[in-house]
């Protein structure tokens, strides 16, 4: 039996109640007593020392799904993530039959990294591989409806006939029978921009049938906002899915303010009996790929295709007209100052610049240095989007059903600082600083409303029976200084991270330990 007492702490227990001082023993990976006192002879003791003694971070939106296997989460530990919900926005690393495996990895790959196919033609053999690694953090996944998408009908640009559809549903249900957490959906990204609302509305029935939640990035958050999330709530309304808004944000200055619409709006469907929740990221800047940022109708294509029609002047010129003027593309409601090139593998010597600041240096136009970078750099690299405002940010926070989550993509040598910082970030500057929220209510924002979102169980809260899955931090030094330019610091303040009662991170160094377990949903 091992067992560990933490004393000495204060202890902020996840469920939003005031803080409280405290001891906790942890048995065999569980919590098992909280009292002021807990005597065990010959137990390990860990002085927390005054410090805060929260539960684990649950970050429920991130595009980890890769990077689990591979082991380059250090910065989502040392940030104090103990588990992590996966296959966000429509892109999940399974399920992918074996003959669409070169085109899906083509995909997937500027958001999840690595290029080659994979294997992985069932959610089960997905998990299976992530537990064979041992993972360092707990980790369950999302079906992605442009994976579901690809294997079906690969990159076709219209809605699905019946007979397709039919074989999402069948994908789907198999891999909610094999332990998924729920069904996302990025109706911006190709392939799933094309699906049709009766395409999303059968898949949605199956989500509604196995009690899961419908998880989307939405068809605009720019300029048709309001469209995008009725279309959205109404899908909840016809099929009774819990709807769940992933990074719920407002893009352009011109849109600015309209998240006390968006809020109405889903404040009237709770009112109506639907199940709607949100998550957000603590920036004001967002993150996407180079490759996203081409109208739609461009990259309905392979890759290799979509690149030589990149060099073809008649088209190039449609795009840069598109570029130039379009209504709700994120180039048109952001502004090419405003976009910040942030890793390129192939132009390096661009990064940290806005493309308008690339077209100045290149003395070409912005659609052509944006085309010519797309081209160099073959598709692959990240930008960053300066295109929201704090108003927004604070009332989309107030929300009571809004979870803090990283929206992390560990693709690139400078992913977004949001991928090492966004829970100390809101513990140091939202709470501490500017005093927006309690830290009771904030670290529940952390840990068990995104758990009670997706229905983890034993998680998000420090309570007998729970995982031994805590962070101890000091609340006077936490914080995060990240930045674009050197985005993967170690955040300040956190002292030790556990997962199951095994110390994974102390003073900003990973030990190694890799305690974390593959999450399966039990169908």
């Amino acid at each position: 039996m091992q067992s560990l007492i933490i004393k000495n702490a204060k202890i902020v227990d996840g469920t939003g109640g005031p803080s409280f001082r405290g001891e906790v023993l942890i048995t065999n990976g569980e919590i098992r007593e909280i009292g002021e006192e807990i005597i065990m002879e010959g137990c390990p003791v860990l002085d927390a020392e005054g410090a805060v003694l929260a539960p684990g971070f649950v970050d429920l939106h991130s595009h980890s799904d890769l990077m689990a296997i591979r082991g380059r989460v250090e910065g989502k530990l040392l940030q104090g993530v103990t588990t992590e919900i996966v296959g966000n926005c429509g892109f999940s690393a399974a399920p992918i039959p074996e003959e669409k495996a070169a085109i899906a990895a083509e995909v997937l790959s500027p958001v999840l990294g690595r290029e080659e196919p994979n294997s992985w033609v069932e959610v089960k053999s997905y998990l299976d591989n992530l537990e064979e690694t041992l993972p360092f953090f707990n980790v369950g996944t999302l079906v992605g409806h442009g994976t579901l998408r690809l294997g079906v009908m690969g990159l076709a640009s219209r809605p699905s006939n019946q007979k397709e559809r039919e074989q999402m549903i069948l994908a789907l249900r198999k891999a909610l029978k094999q332990g998924a957490w729920g069904f996302s959906s990025g109706l911006i990204y190709s392939p799933g921009c094309y699906a049709d609302f009766a395409e999303l509305k059968e898949l949605c029935l199956v989500a509604a049938d196995f009690g899961v939640p419908y998880v989307t990035h939405i068809r605009s958050e720019a300029d048709r906002i309001i469209e995008a999330v009725k279309e959205t709530l109404l899908l909840g309304w016809e099929t009774g899915v819990h709807v769940h808004f992933s990074h719920h944000q407002i893009d352009g200055k011109e849109n600015w303010g309209k998240a006390a619409e968006t809020l109405a709006l889903i404040g009237e469907a709770r009112a109506e009996g639907i199940r709607v929740t949100l998550d957000q990221y603590p920036y004001q800047a967002g993150s996407t790929m180079l490759w996203a940022l081409l109208p739609q109708w461009v990259q309905n294509k392979e890759k290799e295709e979509v690149l030589k029609n990149l060099n073809k002047p008649e088209i190039r010129e449609k795009i840069k007209q598109d570029l130039e003027g379009e209504e709700d593309l994120l180039i048109t409601v952001t502004g090419w100052d405003n976009i910040m090139l942030n890793s390129l593998p192939k132009t390096r010597e661009l990064e940290q610049k806005t493309i308008k600041e690339a077209a100045e240096e290149r003395k070409i136009s912005c659609s052509d240095v944006f085309i010519d970078l797309v081209l160099e750099n073959t598709g692959s690299g990240t930008v960053v989007l300066f295109d929201q405002c704090e108003e927004d940010w604070q009332r989309i926070f107030a929300d009571p059903y809004c979870s803090i989550a990283t929206d992390s993509i560990l693709v690139g040598e400078k992913p977004h600082p949001r991928s090492f910082g966004s829970y100390p970030r809101v513990l140091g500057e939202i709470v501490r600083e500017k005093r927006v929220v309690s830290l009771e209510k904030a670290v529940n924002k952390m840990t068990l409303l995104p758990a009670e979102t997706f229905g983890l169980k034993k998680t998000g809260a420090i309570l007998p029976g729970s995982r031994g899955d805590l962070v101890i931090f000091d609340e006077k030094e936490i914080g995060f200084g990240g930045t674009f330019k050197e985005p993967d610091k170690v955040p300040e303040g956190i002292k030790y991270v556990l997962i199951e009662g095994k110390i994974v991170c102390q003073e900003g160094e990973v030990t190694g330990n890799r305690p974390g377990k593959v999450l399966r949903r039990k169908a």
